[in-house]
């Protein structure tokens, strides 16, 4: 059909892009010279134009006259967008052109095609479609920062990258994306103190938006102040939201950094987070009115402790020994030893101390070992080999299996009143994190567990992750790990008996929750009834 279109642009001078790489002053020209330039730079529009200048402003009167098909042009960009979206920029930039040869002021389909040529690599189109959308929309603050981005990041030309940024926040001072971008080009001229106020304000307008807290965290954390970024890192995580697909790898990027950041601060500040440990051990032994003996014992396995209370027979005094070869995570593994000793000692002057055991040497479980091993030898292993390795391994896989309830209620307990304490905590759940998943994954280990033991081994790791996962408010995903395995509802089911038994912890209630744990798992032929102790 034959329609006429008018449209109007008026501009100030200083705005018009005549070469984006190099400022051209049209006020210093004649009118005419500048007309000229301008009427060169809207060559792109194909139409009938009229430039007049007044005072520093141009004012542009385009004419489109000729056969439209506005709904072949609406047709081809939604297409062009599920293309886009789908990753298949190729489709996407020869619907987008189509578009824009029916409809050449499309300023969407021209940031869009801009985007498309972008993740395929061609800057310089990419490049000359942002410019003609400034021509068309001097005011598009998303046009001036990506195009800052292609110059500062692709092409690192800082200086017109930076012209860019400071366009659009000029236009857009609210603008979130514009203020990141921006501060990332500040660190790149190592100007730490001109990012980061930066960073604050690109928080301050947006505090859902994840992307500035990192930049702030790594900015903070690369001039030597780790705590500092561990708790922008810590804004994030409780404030900001992932909830968009295209954040995915920027929240496991974040958890990760978060981990380093943790590592980090645990093995430089050890004196400090060692000094917590002795705090506390004179807080129990105020409390229990025992001593307490720190004991390094180094034939324990890697970054692990055990305790002793007094009441079961160490002469009077608590004892704790910790591997002292994970430096960084010993302050938690002693603290955790002594907050056992304290929650013991708590259900007990509350008359609901209780005596729990593992039976090594049940009826029941020797039965099932004995025939799980003849199994194996029908199937082709050596029984030399596999009769003194299977009990040994089913005793240490039944043996987390009975700590796991109280484990969880011992790191929630730290996680909440040890705050000084976290990172030495959260490098050391990551490592716990580690050694539930690797027995299973061991093949000398995996081969000879029986399929019961392993089952339920599985599932008490998965609801060990989600506990943490669900305590740590997104700075873990270790649940993503299990995700695949059948147990993983009943594994849901005991993380959340655990977290309301967490919220709602009174002395002694650890044991409820550990008998709760037998039946459910149905380990009562491996357990000891709950006697309480006299």
């Amino acid at each position: 059909m034959l329609g006429e279109i008018v449209m109007q642009i008026i501009a100030k001078l200083k705005d018009v892009i005549i070469d984006p790489a190099k400022p051209v002053d049209l006020t210093a020209m004649p009118p005419d010279k500048a007309i000229a330039l301008i009427r060169k730079a809207y060559g792109f529009l194909a139409a009938n134009m009229n430039f007049e200048i007044k005072d520093d402003r141009v004012h542009i009167t385009i004419d489109f006259e000729r056969s439209r098909d506005e709904a072949v042009a609406r047709d081809c960009f939604a297409r062009a967008m599920k293309h886009a979206q789908s990753g298949r920029h190729n489709k996407a930039i020869d619907l987008l052109n189509r578009v824009l040869k029916i409809v050449p002021e499309h300023t969407e389909a021209r940031r869009n095609l801009a985007m498309s040529l972008m993740n395929l690599g061609r800057l310089d189109e990419a490049k000359d479609q942002l410019v003609d959308v400034l021509r068309l929309t001097p005011d598009d603050a998303w046009a001036l920062v990506i195009l800052g981005n292609i110059y500062a990041k692709h092409e690192s030309n800082l200086e017109v990258g930076e012209r860019f940024y400071q366009k659009a926040l000029e236009l857009a001072p609210r603008d979130p994306l514009a203020f990141i971008n921006y501060a990332a080009l500040k660190m790149e001229r190592k100007d730490p103190d001109g990012a980061l106020p930066l960073f604050e304000q690109a928080i301050a307008v947006q505090p859902k938006t994840p992307n500035p807290y990192y930049g702030l965290a790594m900015l903070l954390n690369d001039t030597g102040k780790p705590l500092e970024a561990l708790a922008v890192l810590d804004r994030m995580f409780d404030t900001a939201e992932f909830h968009d697909t295209r954040l995915t790898e920027l929240h496991e990027e974040c958890r990760e950094y978060y981990l380093r950041l943790n590592a980090r601060i645990a093995d430089e500040q050890f004196d400090r987070l060692w000094k917590i440990a002795q705090d506390y051990r004179a807080e129990v032994e105020r409390l229990t009115g025992l001593p307490v003996d720190l004991v390094e014992d180094n034939f324990l396995d890697d970054t692990t402790a055990s305790s002793v209370p007094a009441w079961r027979g160490t002469g009077g005094k608590h004892v704790v020994r910790y591997n002292s070869c994970g430096k960084a995570v010993v302050p938690y593994i002693v603290v955790r030893e002594l907050e056992a000793i304290r929650m013991e000692h708590d259900a007990r002057a509350a008359g609901k101390g209780c005596d729990v055991n593992y039976v090594a040497d049940n009826p029941d479980r020797t039965k099932a070992i004995e025939d799980h091993i003849r199994m194996l030898c029908r199937a082709g292993l050596n029984e030399a080999e596999i009769r003194p390795l299977t009990p040994r391994i089913v005793d240490g896989l039944m043996n987390r299996l009975l700590l796991a309830p109280l484990d969880v209620l011992l790191d929630h307990r730290l996680y909440v009143r040890f705050h000084d304490l976290r990172p030495s905590q959260f490098v050391g759940m990551h490592l716990r994190q580690n050694q539930n998943r690797n027995p299973l994954v061991r093949p000398e280990v995996s081969r000879v567990v029986p399929a019961p033991v392993k089952k339920s081994h599985e599932i008490v790791s998965a609801a060990y992750a989600l506990f943490v996962d669900y305590m740590t408010h997104g700075r873990t995903a270790y649940a993503a790990e299990f995700g695949k395995i059948s147990g993983m509802p009943l594994a849901r089911e005991l993380a959340d008996e655990w977290r309301k038994a967490a919220l709602e912890f009174q002395p002694g209630n650890e044991y409820d929750l550990l008998r709760q744990f037998i039946k459910t798992m149905g380990l009562g032929t491996w357990i000891n009834p709950l006697n309480p102790e006299t």
